[in-house]
Order: structure tokens, then C-alpha cells, then sequence
């Protein structure tokens, strides 16, 4: 009976394997899978071994996201220098850190914090000449991963809304990575991590300002991504995070849904970590935004708007609660 149905099921693919059209696609797939694989295994030589005593920078480091990779890095030996524009929350993070025990045993080395407005050329400069002061050394990995959101709809945006959006999640990175770069480039090394979002992809209702600054970070990091390359200096390696919503507390009113859920911090954390250690180019976190950036490169509006309703996408940002403004 199995055999039966196999030999028909074959008999009428037959046709369909037969076309040349077909032939060709399925030999150009198997070709991307290989240079895919290629591509995994190539950057998978290349992977950091260790960041023990690497100086690491890590902004928006009071809560969220970049308290939780901050304290990753203090388990692996990093030298830490935590920026935030909240003093007490950097403070907590400190102490967070100092409590924790390493794995091989003993305690982190010493982290020191800095309270800074990454939106602020000047206090960028600064701040990172004081960061090279204290730790002693240049720097080996800054995290871009201060970020903020309103949650008003275009209409209700204040000019004040819209700079303090770009100010923070554009402008911010950007002003870190200038101060930055010259000394890596000097050194030829470095690693440059900016934390972006999927929303850099996509349009979301009530998230305009959200969206476009990623979009711009996003463009941002692959813009400095070639001026290094144009150097030839491969061993400065930036890597952009595009995760869906985090469960933190700036997303806090955000809805689940079944298909899509919002990310745990323990999640991207791991993936941005992996990304790091593995030097790769960028990181699109989970799988449903890999597939839904691949649709949108050939699909017509009409079926992505379709597939926005099916994740409800379109209704994420309806109870959202905009956070309290960062304070020092």
C-alpha cells in the first residue's frame, strides 16, 4: 500500500523535477546552502576564544538589556566600564556584578561606572577619555545598546519626542563609534556591537520615530562595517543586533501572541553573545523576523499586510505603556 502511494506520488512529481526551470532553482538553492555553510564555517574559525581582561564598554547599562550583558561579560573576566545617564542604576548594576562568584571561582574584576548622555557629542568624547584613564588601556568591544522609546503616534510627537529618539538610538551610536574607532583602527582590532531592533525592518504603528532611528542605526552599522573593510582592516569586526520586543522594561504594555512572542532577556543575551563570539555581521532574532525580512524582499504590500494581521503586529503597541524618562 505504502509502496503504491510512494510510486504515484513520484510518477507525478515527475513532470515537475523535470523542468529545467526547476532543476535550475533547486541547483542554485543547494549552491546558498553551500555557501552558507561555508560562510558558518569560516566565521567559525575565526571565533573568540576568550574576553577575559578585555576592556568592554557597555551603554545603557542601569537596567534591561545592557545590565544583563553587562553582567555576562563580568562572568567571562571583562573589564568593565558601564554608561547610563542613571547614576543609581548603574550603581545597582555595579553591585550586581560585584556579588557575583566566576565559574572557574573568585571574584570580577573591578567595574567602574560612568554617567553619560549618549545623545551629547561632547559628553561622549569625554566620558571615553575618562573610561581609557581609569581602566588603563584602550578599548576592545563597545556594546551601543542605550535605547529609548516613546510610543505616541506621528501625530502626537513633539519636536522634543522626536530628537530624543534619534538623539539617543541614532545619534548616540554614532558619537560612541567616532570616539571609538580611531584608536581600534590605530590598533587594527576591535569589536563594535550596536543593538538595533527588527523595527528597524518594519513600519509599526505608534513606533514611527522607534522605527526609523533603527532603521538608521541599522544602516549606520553596515555603512561602518565597509569603512573598515575599504581599510582592509579585518580584524575590526561590527556586528548589529535585530531582535523582536525584549521583555524588559521598556516594552512593558507590549502584547504577546502565540505565533511571535516577546523575547526573554536570557534569550538575547545568548544571541547577541553567539553573534559577538562569532564575529558574524548581523543577528536577526527569532526565526519569524528572519522569514518575514526574506518576504518582504519579493511578496506585494498587500500580502504583508496580511501577514502583520496574522501576527498581529498590527495591534502590538495598543496598550503600551511609554517608560518614564530616563533621569541622572
Amino acid at each position: 500500500m505504502i509502496s503504491s502511494l510512494t510510486t504515484a506520488l513520484l510518477s507525478k512529481m515527475q513532470p515537475v523535477f523535470g523542468d529545467t526551470k526547476v532543476k535550475i532553482g533547486v541547483a542554485g538553492a543547494c549552491c546558498v546552502a553551500a555557501l552558507y555553510a561555508l560562510h558558518r564555517h569560516v566565521y567559525w574559525r575565526k571565533r573568540v576564544k576568550s574576553f577575559d581582561n578585555q576592556v568592554v564598554v557597555v551603554t545603557g547599562a542601569a537596567s534591561g538589556m545592557g545590565r544583563a550583558l553587562a553582567l555576562r561579560f563580568a562572568k567571562w573576566g571583562s573589564r568593565l566600564a558601564l554608561l547610563d545617564v542613571n547614576k543609581g542604576g548603574l550603581e545597582e548594576t555595579k553591585k550586581m556584578i560585584e556579588a557575583l562568584t566566576l565559574p572557574k571561582g573568585g571574584a570580577p574584576k573591578p567595574c567602574k561606572t560612568f554617567v553619560c548622555d549618549v545623545s551629547k557629542s561632547e559628553k561622549c568624547v569625554a566620558t571615553l577619555k575618562d573610561v581609557r584613564s581609569q581602566m588603563g588601556d584602550e578599548i576592545d568591544v563597545l556594546i551601543n545598546n542605550a535605547g529609548v522609546i516613546v510610543g505616541k503616534e506621528i501625530v502626537d510627537l513633539t519636536d522634543a519626542d522626536i530628537a530624543f529618539t534619534f538623539g539617543v538610538n541614532t545619534f548616540g551610536p554614532m558619537y560612541m563609534t567616532r570616539a571609538v574607532l580611531p584608536s581600534m583602527m590605530k590598533r587594527k582590532k576591535g569589536h563594535i556591537v550596536f543593538m538595533a531592533s527588527a523595527a528597524g525592518f518594519t513600519g509599526v504603528a505608534k513606533m514611527s520615530d522607534y522605527s526609523a532611528s533603527k532603521a538608521a542605526c541599522q544602516k549606520f552599522a553596515e555603512s561602518v562595517r565597509e569603512e573598515v573593510r575599504f581599510h582592509k582592516m579585518y580584524d575590526i569586526h561590527v556586528t548589529q543586533i535585530n531582535p523582536y520586543f525584549v521583555r524588559t522594561g521598556m516594552f512593558v504594555g507590549v502584547k504577546d501572541t502565540f505565533i511571535l512572542p516577546m523575547l526573554s532577556t536570557d534569550f538575547v543575551v545568548d544571541q547577541t553573545l553567539q553573534g559577538i563570539i562569532d564575529r558574524v555581521p548581523r543577528v536577526n532574532t527569532p526565526f519569524m523576523v528572519r522569514l518575514s525580512i526574506f518576504l518582504k524582499s519579493f511578496m506585494p504590500m498587500f500580502f504583508l499586510d496580511g501577514l502583520k494581521w496574522a501576527l498581529r503586529v498590527d495591534v502590538t503597541m495598543e496598550d503600551f505603556k511609554p517608560p518614564s524618562r530616563p533621569t541622572k
